[in-house]
């Protein structure tokens, strides 16, 4: 049997007129929700969504709104769950949140306006000898639980820019591929210059990080 997966990306410019008809959920770690969130929008973490809605923490009466930061590589993943689980009408939010806050859309939270720091990432994923094509790394901060993702080639090779809030050199940085199962570690390299940033490439669980 083929599953067909629909859910809808939307603009920004387009849901904040319509905000009112969804139940919004922010799919972005808690701290990253504590910060600053689009205004009233619900906390549920990708890594714990399953267990959300089976709590009945998501009101499901209205169609579903998933955002994340990346603008939408954990949204899309969410919106895949919630299709799987039978939800019908699910959207994604397709500039993301950090396109909602700039425009000036409503938001709350902590530390509203705060700023993520960027760190660049490249490199190489390799597992059991062959490049880990089309697939995910999740990179979470240690100290707070904020995940990031990037996807590999046909080669197993990724690179992108990692929004993380409160990073700073010396910091532990753990990497899943694939899943959540199974995790190893980077700690973050010193600056240099204005772009921060290093190419780490992953064979097994071993990472060889070198700056950029």
């Amino acid at each position: 049997m083929v599953v067909v997966l629909a859910f809808v990306f939307i603009k920004s410019d387009e849901a904040v007129k319509r905000l009112d008809e969804f139940t919004v959920v922010d799919v972005r770690s808690s701290y990253e929700y504590r910060i600053e969130h689009i205004k009233g929008a619900i906390s549920a973490p990708l890594r714990f969504l399953d267990e959300h809605f089976k709590r009945g923490i998501i009101p499901t009466d209205k169609p579903l709104l998933f955002y994340c930061g990346c603008p939408h590589h954990l949204s899309t993943l969410a919106a895949r769950k919630a299709e799987g689980m039978g939800f019908k009408e699910v959207f994604v939010l397709d500039d993301g949140f950090f396109a909602w806050r700039d425009k000036g859309y409503p938001t709350e939270g902590e530390k509203k306006g705060k700023r993520p720091n960027f760190f660049h990432v490249k490199g190489k994923v390799i597992l059991e000898g062959v490049p880990f094509k089309y697939g995910r790394i999740f990179f979470v901060d240690k100290k707070n639980g904020q995940v990031e993702m990037e996807m590999t080639d046909s080669k197993g090779y990724y690179e992108g820019r990692l929004p993380f809030y409160d990073i700073k050199p010396g910091d532990t940085v753990l990497v899943y591929v694939g899943t959540f199962e199974n995790s190893t570690f980077f700690v973050l390299p010193p600056k240099k210059g204005n772009r921060w940033g290093a190419r780490v490439d992953i064979e097994g669980t071993s990472v060889k990080v070198n700056p950029l």
